[in-house]
């Protein structure tokens, strides 16, 4: 019955100071002490599908993005650019024929983000989207004759995702992002 009265306190002291916050104003302002016209630098590793496709060897996604934080109308946007890398190798045996393949890739473009105050104070969170080109080279080599095949493609790239970053400071934070084609991202910002 403790427990039960324990909990029931606590519920009500959550729901009574949530209450009390301000949510008209959540979706036009910044989260985690961001301030209009500010650099925000994020760096990160994180896990995509390679991973459970059954490659030999899986570099998983790195990335760097910068985003300028400026706001249209009311509205807490940030706006910037990406660079990313992931790969993968593989070997395998058919006919006799022994073959290594090796894939990477590079991203690069624009992103946006829209970013919205939550009651925590130190806690950004937000919604993104990124808008760009997917480098894709490609190399194959067999044991018999050692024929080697290239090949490298463009493509037009897109990713989507939800985030949240806990600013430790004025200046540091980290953060973790769930989303498509990267499944999952931490890492960790800076904003200056």
């Amino acid at each position: 019955m403790k427990k039960l009265m324990a909990i029931a306190i606590a519920m009500f002291t959550l729901v009574a100071s949530v209450s009390a916050y301000e949510w008209k104003d959540s979706w036009q302002n910044y989260g985690g002490g961001i301030k209009e016209h500010q650099f925000i630098v994020n760096a990160g590793a994180g896990i995509n599908s390679a991973l459970f496709d059954g490659h030999d060897i899986v570099f998983p996604p790195i990335e760097l993005s910068v985003e300028f934080t400026q706001k249209i109308w009311v509205l807490p946007f940030g706006f910037g650019g990406f660079f990313a890398y992931d790969g993968y190798s593989d070997k395998w045996e058919q006919y006799g024929v022994e073959y290594a393949e090796a894939v990477n890739n590079l991203y690069f473009g624009g992103l946006i983000k829209y970013h919205a105050q939550l009651p925590i104070e130190n806690l950004d969170v937000y919604a993104r989207t990124y808008l760009g080109a997917k480098v894709n080279m490609w190399e194959s080599v067999n044991n018999v004759d050692d024929k080697k095949s290239s090949d490298t493609k463009t493509y037009f790239y897109s990713e989507w995702g939800i985030g949240a970053t806990w600013y430790f400071s004025d200046l540091f934070g980290v953060n973790v992002e769930l989303g498509y084609p990267t499944i999952v991202k931490a890492g960790v910002s800076f904003k200056f």
